[in-house]
């Protein structure tokens, strides 16, 4: 095993992961909010993200005198739905270039030396 056959392994092992974690971290939410309605601490904390960042472009459009037409996604679903898709995206990236780099590294370890 050289190199580039462990960082293609460690990419397949990560791509897996993240495969099941966005499955079960789906599923988890389903049951909570559907089921067993226990997300209530959740949208609390969501609220207050997305208040935050409210507030941030509120004061960046009045600084910039930007229309307040142009801000109107920051209070829609969809920047709610991308703002959590994004984020989990940010630690898709991280977890694939972790396991990408760690089986280049086990596979460059597993290289066999020449005696010469």
């Amino acid at each position: 095993m050289d190199m580039r056959i462990g960082g293609r392994i460690g990419l397949v092992v990560g791509l897996t992961l993240m495969f099941f974690l966005a499955v079960s971290m789906a599923a988890t939410g389903v049951l909570s909010r559907c089921v067993l309605h226990s997300m209530a601490a959740f949208d609390a904390q969501m609220a207050q993200m997305i208040h935050q960042i409210q507030v941030q472009v509120e004061h960046t459009a009045t600084t910039n005198n930007v229309p307040k037409e142009d801000i109107a996604y920051v209070y829609s679903q969809e920047f709610n739905a991308w703002f959590m898709l994004m984020g989990f995206a940010i630690l898709s990236a991280i977890v694939l270039t972790l396991s990408a780099v760690g089986g280049a590294v086990s596979g460059l370890l597993r290289t066999p030396r020449s005696q010469g």
